[in-house]
């Protein structure tokens, strides 16, 4: 037998109690649509269907960097703009970014990505990630369902 400052202390199961489904805490993602991604600086959460996937590059600063590019779009896309987002991903999180992408149905969420203060003349928007932005693929919410479907009729 194994003694150490521990306790262990015996439960009856009905004190116990339940955890009901509805008591679990559930996080509400706020996407910002692409369109609407304007502020430079702000910090928000984004979610696009894949629509480019680039090479991850090495950048040779002081120290070395590695990067890659995406670009998502959304519902926008239709309008007359024809919106794409490109994403720069650095590091880890571009490194381990890889999905073998063969149709237009992957949707991937991001939460604690910046909007970009660079930008082209054809107004196309960039966003930029840092070591602990949040990256889902193909999550398992109701806005990564509607997405999928829009895309598939794409």
């Amino acid at each position: 037998m194994f003694y150490d400052n521990f306790k262990i202390h015996e439960v009856d199961v009905e004190e116990a109690g339940t955890c009901l489904e509805e008591e679990i805490p559930f996080y509400k993602h706020h996407f910002t649509a692409l369109d609407k991604c304007q502020e430079s600086g702000k910090i928000i959460e984004v979610i696009g269907g894949l629509y480019e996937i680039g090479e991850i590059i090495t950048i040779k600063t002081a120290k070395a960097s590695t990067k890659r590019e995406i670009k998502i779009i959304d519902q926008s896309y239709n309008k007359p703009i024809c919106l794409q987002v490109t994403i720069t991903m650095w590091n880890t999180i571009a490194e381990k970014f890889i999905i073998a992408v063969e149709k237009l149905e992957v949707v991937v969420a991001f939460a604690g990505i910046k909007i970009s203060t660079f930008s082209r003349e054809d107004g196309e928007i960039f966003l930029d990630s840092f070591h602990d932005t949040l990256v889902s693929i193909n999550p398992d919410i109701p806005e990564s369902a509607e997405l999928k479907r829009w895309l598939k009729q794409q």
